[in-house]
C-alpha cells in the first residue's frame, strides 16, 4: 500500500509543480468509504492510506512511486537476470512488472536471495510491505521434465526469516504458469470460465434461450468468448484449446439456431456465424505480434525488446525444443504454417492492427472449416440438388461443396459479403434474425437442412412421425413390453434411428426419396404443386424485395441520399426490378428454377462459384446481388427478417398440402412392435393432416405484409436500434 508522505515526496522530486501537489493532497485527504454487512452500511471513513482503488488517476501514481525500484534492481550488483535472444539483439531481463505484481527471473536460484532482500528493504524504506503467504510471494523452477531428477535441491529463500515457498504452478496475471512448461493449467482454466459463464448466462437464462439467434449470439460472442480472449494470445494453439472454444461455441450456435444436437458440425459453424477457436487464437496473437512490431514504444519497452529478440534468434534458425519454445516462437510458427496453406498474415499498421487481426483470424477459420467440411462430407452427384442423405451431406450441398475463395473473406474487421459462408462471415443469414415472429420457423429451416432425417422433425412431420407420437405409443403399450421409463427410451432411441435411416419413397407421387426438397421443389401431387404455385405466384415480387434489401442497405441509402445520389439509388431499384422480371420468366421447374426456389425457402444464400452454368439467369443474378453486398452484421438484420418471415410461411403452406394427401387414419399403437424399423417405413405410407398451428396467409397478405417489413426497415434504423425497427 502507497504510504503518502512517500508518494508526495517522488512526485515532488519528479519535478511536479507544488500547485499539484496541493491538489493531488486535498484529493487524498478526503476520501471517505463504507463498509457493508449483512445488508447494514457503516457510517463513512477517511482513507489516509494508499491510492484510490477504480480512480483513473491511481495507475499512474502508482507507476510514478514504484518506478524507482526497478532502476534499483536494475544497477543491483551481483544479479544478473536472463538473458533472451543471441547476438546483438539479445536482451537482458532483470524485472517484469505491471502495477504491484513483480516477476524477477533468474539463471541461479541462489540469486533469488540477493533480489528478494534488497525489493524488501526498499519496500520497508518506502512504507510499503511485501506479501506473504499462498498465492502472494512464491518461486518456481522451471526444469525440463527429462532433467527433474538429476536437478540438485533447491536452495532456501527467505524473506525477513519467512521461508517462500517453490510451487510447481503459479498463476502470474492471470496466466498459469507450470515448472514442466506445460500448459494443460491454461487450457483448463480457458474451458472452466467457459462453462461457467455459460451456465450463467445461457442454461440458468431460459429467457436468453427463449430468445432470438442475433441476441443469443451476440451476448455469447461479448460475455463468454470475450472473457478468454486474454489467455488465448499466450495459450499454445493446439487441438486442445481449440476444442475447448469450439465445444462451447457449437452449443450456443446450435441452441441459438434450433438445430439439434446431431445437426452437421460444418452447418452449425456456415449458420452461426460465429468464429472458431483457431480463429480466434490466431486473431489474437496475430494483433499481439502487431502490436509488439510497429508499437512507438519497441525501444523502451521490455514486450517489444523481448519480442524483438525471440523473432531475431527465430530467424536465425536456434533449435528449440517444443516444450522449451517460447510464445514469440510459437507466434512465428503458426504464422508459417497457415502461409503454408495460403493464409498469409497480413503486415499491418499499429493502427490497423485489429481490423487486419479479425480479416486474419477470419480467413484461418475458414480454412479449419473447409478441412472439417471435407472429411466429414460426401462427393454431390448433383451440385443443383442436395443429395438424400445424411445431414452431413445435405451440409456440403448447401456450403457448395467447401469450395471458398479465402480472398473473399475481405479485409474488413465486421464485413463479409453475402455470398460468403462459413466461420464469423456475414452469408449467415439466419444468424441475423432479431425478429420475436419469426422464431416458429428456426425449426423449419433447421428440418430442411438436416435432409431425409428432417422429415421426423416436429416442425414438419406429419402425425406418427413426430417424437411425440413414438413416445405416446411407447406409454400405451401394455406393461408386459417393459417398465414405462424403458420403453420410453427404446422409443426415442427408435424415432432417432428411423430418421437417420429415412429412404422410402415419396407416399404422394411415389417418384423419388421423401426429403425436404422434394415435398418443396419435386413432388408432383396436384395439392403440393397448387400449393407450390401459390408460392411461385408471388416470388417476384419478394425477389426484387428482397434485392432491394441487399442492394440498398440503410447505410448506403443513407450514404446516397446525402450525397444527393438519387441516379445511383434508381439504377439499383431497377436493377432489383428487372430480376424480378427475370423471375416472371423463369420456368421454375427447370434446374435454375428448382435451385432458386430451394435456397430462397431454405434461407441460404450460394456465390457465383456454385452456379458456374450458362442457363442459370436468375441463380446467378441472386447470385451476383449477393456479391454486391457487404455491409456490417447487424445491418443483415432487415433482410434476414424480411426473408425468414416470408420463407417460414411457405414452407410450412406447402408441408402442409404435402402432410395432408394421405387417406389413412394415423395408427401409433403400430410402431411399438419388436420391429420398430419396418413398422415406422409402413406407417410413412399412410401421413394424414397434421394439425397447423400456422394458418397460410392469402397473396394480399403475403405482399402487405412484406411491403410494410421493406418500408420499416429505412425508417429509424442505426447502430443504436440495432436492426430492430426491421421487425
Amino acid at each position: 500500500m502507497v504510504h503518502p508522505s512517500a508518494l508526495w515526496d517522488v512526485l515532488r522530486h519528479m519535478g511536479v509543480p507544488d500547485c499539484m501537489l496541493c491538489v493531488l493532497q486535498d484529493w487524498s485527504q478526503k476520501r471517505v468509504t463504507t463498509m457493508t454487512r449483512d445488508g447494514v452500511k457503516s457510517e463513512p471513513w477517511r482513507m489516509v492510506m494508499g491510492v484510490g482503488q477504480g480512480d483513473v488517476l491511481s495507475p499512474l501514481l502508482f507507476n510514478l512511486f514504484i518506478e524507482s525500484l526497478g532502476r534499483h534492481i536494475a544497477a543491483l550488483p551481483g544479479f544478473a537476470g536472463v538473458t533472451v535472444g543471441v547476438g546483438a539483439s539479445a536482451v537482458t531481463v532483470k524485472e517484469l512488472k505491471y502495477a504491484d505484481d513483480i516477476c524477477n527471473p533468474a539463471n541461479d536460484p541462489l540469486q533469488l536471495q540477493l533480489v528478494a532482500t534488497e525489493t524488501d528493504a526498499w519496500c520497508t524504506a518506502w512504507g510499503m510491505v511485501v506479501g506473504m503467504g499462498a498465492k502472494k510471494t512464491e518461486l518456481v523452477a522451471f526444469v525440463p521434465p527429462r532433467r527433474l531428477n538429476a536437478h540438485p535441491p533447491l536452495p532456501l529463500i527467505t524473506i525477513r526469516g519467512v521461508p517462500v515457498e517453490w510451487v510447481f504452478e503459479y498463476r502470474y496475471l492471470g496466466y498459469e504458469m507450470r515448472s514442466d512448461l506445460c500448459e494443460s493449467g491454461t487450457v483448463a482454466a480457458m474451458a472452466s470460465k467457459l462453462s461457467a459463464q455459460w451456465q450463467r448466462y445461457f442454461h440458468s437464462s431460459r429467457l436468453v434461450r427463449q430468445h432470438t439467434p442475433a441476441l443469443i449470439l451476440q451476448l455469447f460472442k461479448t460475455v463468454v468468448l470475450g472473457s478468454t480472449n486474454y489467455l488465448l494470445a499466450l495459450a499454445n494453439p493446439s487441438a486442445s484449446a481449440a476444442n475447448a472454444i469450439n465445444t462451447a461455441t457449437l452449443k450456443a450456435v446450435r441452441a441459438a439456431l434450433r438445430f439439434g444436437d446431431s445437426s452437421s458440425c460444418s452447418l452449425a459453424w456456415a449458420e452461426g456465424r460465429a468464429p472458431r477457436g483457431e480463429a480466434i487464437m490466431a486473431r489474437e496473437r496475430h494483433r499481439f505480434a502487431t502490436k509488439m512490431r510497429t508499437t512507438p514504444l519497441k525501444s523502451t519497452d521490455i514486450a517489444p525488446r523481448i519480442f524483438h529478440a525471440l523473432s531475431q534468434s527465430f530467424v536465425a534458425g536456434v533449435n528449440i525444443s517444443n516444450r522449451q519454445c517460447s510464445l514469440t516462437h510459437r507466434l512465428l510458427q503458426l504464422e508459417e504454417n497457415y502461409a503454408a496453406r495460403g493464409v498469409p498474415a497480413p503486415m499491418s499498421s499499429f493502427l490497423d492492427r485489429s481490423r487486419d487481426a479479425a480479416a486474419y483470424g477470419r480467413r484461418v477459420g475458414l480454412v479449419h472449416w473447409v478441412a472439417e467440411g471435407l472429411l466429414e462430407s460426401v462427393q454431390l452427384v448433383d451440385p443443383l440438388r442436395p443429395p438424400a442423405g445424411p445431414p452431413t451431406a445435405v451440409a456440403a450441398y448447401f456450403n457448395n461443396s467447401y469450395d471458398v475463395d479465402l480472398a473473399a473473406a475481405g479485409t474488413n474487421k465486421f464485413t463479409t459479403r453475402l455470398d460468403v459462408r462459413g466461420p464469423g462471415c456475414c452469408g449467415a443469414i439466419l444468424a441475423q434474425v432479431n425478429n420475436l415472429h419469426t422464431l416458429h420457423s428456426l425449426e423449419v429451416f433447421a428440418a430442411v437442412r438436416a435432409g431425409t432425417s428432417g422429415m421426423y422433425s416436429a416442425s414438419l412431420a406429419a402425425p406418427g412421425r413426430r417424437a411425440a407420437d413414438y413416445v405416446a405409443a411407447a406409454k400405451a403399450a401394455p406393461d408386459t413390453s417393459g417398465s414405462k421409463g424403458a420403453r420410453i427410451k427404446a422409443a426415442r432411441d427408435r424415432h432417432r434411428q428411423d430418421s437417420l435411416h429415412c429412404d422410402a419413397a415419396c407416399p404422394n407421387c411415389g417418384n423419388h426419396t421423401a426429403d425436404p426438397y422434394h415435398v418443396l421443389v419435386e413432388c408432383g401431387s396436384p395439392t403440393v404443386a397448387a400449393a407450390r404455385a401459390r408460392t411461385i405466384a408471388t416470388l417476384p415480387r419478394h425477389i426484387e424485395q428482397l434485392a432491394v434489401h441487399a442492394l440498398l442497405p440503410y447505410p448506403k441509402l443513407k450514404w446516397l441520399t446525402y450525397h444527393g445520389r438519387v441516379a445511383e439509388i434508381d439504377r439499383l431499384r431497377k436493377v432489383a426490378s428487372d430480376i424480378a422480371a427475370l423471375a416472371e420468366l423463369t420456368d421454375w421447374q427447370s434446374a435454375d428454377g428448382r435451385f432458386t426456389l430451394f435456397h430462397l425457402l431454405a434461407v441460404a444464400t450460394w456465390p457465383l462459384r456454385a452456379v458456374s452454368r450458362a442457363d442459370l439467369h436468375l441463380s446467378r443474378s441472386l447470385a451476383a446481388v449477393f456479391t454486391a453486398c457487404e455491409v456490417k452484421n447487424h445491418h443483415v438484420r432487415p433482410l434476414a427478417n424480411f426473408w425468414a418471415g416470408l420463407a417460414g410461411r411457405e414452407t410450412l403452406s406447402i408441408f402442409k398440402s404435402w402432410n395432408a394427401i394421405a387417406g389413412l387414419p394415423t395408427t401409433p399403437e403400430l410402431l411399438f412392435v419388436p420391429d420398430a424399423r419396418s413398422a415406422a417405413m409402413k406407417l410413412s405410407t399412410a401421413l394424414v393432416r397434421r394439425s397447423s398451428r400456422t394458418p397460410v396467409p392469402s397473396r394480399r397478405a403475403i405482399e402487405s405484409d412484406t411491403a410494410a417489413a421493406l418500408t420499416s426497415s429505412y425508417i429509424c434504423f442505426d447502430d443504436a436500434s440495432d436492426g430492430s425497427s426491421g421487425d
